[in-house]
């Protein structure tokens, strides 16, 4: 090939999410995540019929009459992740003090006060335990209003000094510095 040609640039599928991270005007540019929204016989289906996944048990409803747990789907790692670095305390509390609002007047919290409520906060506990009300301070303080003292929350990393926060650490503490490390760990 006459050395005055050029090779055309190969393109693969993921070419246009490497580009997005050469955005400087995005801020998410190169981390965007797509959620697959499934057919229904992956996920909802399966939990129609329930009473199949166990022959003893039988634990998802939508009759929160007969739970015995109400799980809260927010991402409060997500909310405090975006308000970490910048923003006020007002900011930084404002979806938690919203959320606690909001649940304490559904007809689910006043059965046990939230007492059997839990979410999954997916960060450490500290990110959530703001101790003074400094805009210098660290975090929110979604596990210390009163009401969220009741629920429990699934974390990273607990407080040895709190009775309702649970560490469900990440699934890994294995990260290889180099690839040769993880040739290491399959031969060892």
């Amino acid at each position: 090939m006459p050395s005055n040609m050029q090779i055309p640039a190969k393109t693969f599928p993921f070419t246009r999410a490497l580009q997005t991270i050469e955005n400087k005007s995005d801020p998410c540019g190169g981390r965007y995540i797509y959620v697959h929204e499934l057919p229904p016989r992956f996920n909802d289906d399966m939990l129609k019929e329930c009473k199949r996944l166990s022959l003893w048990t039988n634990i998802l409803t939508k009759d929160s009459s007969i739970a015995a747990a109400v799980f809260v789907p927010f991402y409060a790692g997500f909310d405090i992740s975006r308000y970490l670095w910048g923003y006020n305390m007002s900011v930084r509390d404002s979806a938690s003090l919203a959320l606690v609002e909001w649940l304490e007047k559904r007809p689910e919290w006043k059965v046990m006060g939230g007492r059997d409520h839990f979410l999954v906060a997916g960060r450490i506990t500290w990110d959530f335990r703001r101790l003074t009300e400094a805009e210098s301070d660290w975090g929110n303080k979604l596990l210390f209003l009163p009401a969220a003292k009741n629920m429990s929350m699934l974390v990273v990393e607990s407080s040895p000094w709190n009775a309702n926060d649970f560490g469900i650490p990440y699934p890994t503490y294995f990260h290889p510095a180099k690839d040769a490390d993880v040739f290491l760990c399959r031969t060892g």
